[in-house]
C-alpha cells in the first residue's frame, strides 16, 4: 500500500499505520521501529531524491555523524569485553542497546538522504531523518519572514548544523503538528526552516503560495 502512495515512505507508512491503528500508542512506537529497520537494512537500493532539497551537506552532520558511530562502536566493545566475565547479563544487554543504537544511526542517515525537504503538490514535505518531519499544507502557510526571532519558533534543523538563525521562518495560520520519533508529536505556530539551498526553495514556495 506505501508504494502506491505518492508521499515519501518516511511521511505515508506512519500516516497508513495511524489510519489502522486508531491513535494506538504502542502501534506508533512498533511503526516507528519498523521504518528504523527498513532505512537500515532495506533501503540501499533505493537512489536518492534529485527533485528536492538536501539539510545536511553545508554542515557538519556527516562528520558528527561518523565520530559518533565510531564512540559508539568502540564503547560496545570496550564495556562487553570488561563486563563480561564480572556481570555477564548487564554486558549482554548494553552489547545489544548499543548495537540497536548503531543501527539506528545508519538508519537515521539513509532517512535523511532519501527524504529531501520537498514541495509535492499542495504539500511542503520537511524531514530531519527519522527525528523529526512535518508535512505542511501550502494554504496554511500565513506568512514567510526572512528574519524572525521569537521562542516560539521550532528550529527544523539536522544534528550537526551550527547556524543560529534558520534560512527563513514559516508561520501559519493554526498550528501545525511536528512528528517525532517514537510517535510524539508537538504543535507550533513558527517553523525555522534550514536547507542546503535555501534560497531556491524560498521562491519556490513563494510561487506556490
Amino acid at each position: 500500500a506505501v508504494k502506491g502512495q505518492s508521499e515519501q515512505t518516511i511521511f505515508a507508512f506512519p500516516k497508513l499505520v495511524a489510519k489502522k491503528a486508531k491513535g494506538n500508542p504502542i502501534i506508533s512506537v512498533l511503526a516507528s521501529e519498523i521504518l528504523v529497520f527498513y532505512y537500515a537494512f532495506l533501503s540501499w537500493r533505493k537512489p536518492a531524491d534529485p527533485t528536492g532539497f538536501t539539510v545536511y551537506k553545508n554542515t557538519m552532520h556527516v562528520a558528527l555523524l561518523v565520530m559518533i558511530f565510531h564512540a559508539a562502536l568502540f564503547e560496545a566493545v570496550a564495556f562487553h569485553w570488561f563486563f563480561h566475565d564480572r556481570l555477564p547479563i548487564l554486558a549482554w544487554v548494553h552489547t545489544i542497546l548499543s548495537i540497536y543504537g548503531i543501527i539506528f544511526l545508519i538508519a537515521d542517515a539513509r532517512a535523511l538522504v532519501l527524504n529531501p525537504t520537498k514541495l509535492m503538490g499542495q504539500k511542503l514535505y520537511i524531514s530531519n531523518g527519522l527525528m523529526k518531519r512535518a508535512a505542511i499544507y501550502v494554504g496554511h502557510i500565513e506568512a514567510i519572514h526572512d528574519a524572525f526571532e521569537s521562542d516560539e519558533v521550532y528550529h527544523m534543523k539536522v544534528l550537526g548544523n551550527t547556524d543560529d538563525q534558520p534560512a527563513f521562518v514559516l508561520e501559519f495560520k493554526a498550528p501545525q503538528t511536528i512528528h517525532f520519533v517514537g510517535g510524539f508529536e508537538k504543535k507550533v505556530k513558527y517553523v525555522g526552516v534550514y536547507a542546503d539551498d535555501a534560497v531556491a526553495l524560498k521562491k519556490q514556495l513563494e510561487q506556490n503560495l
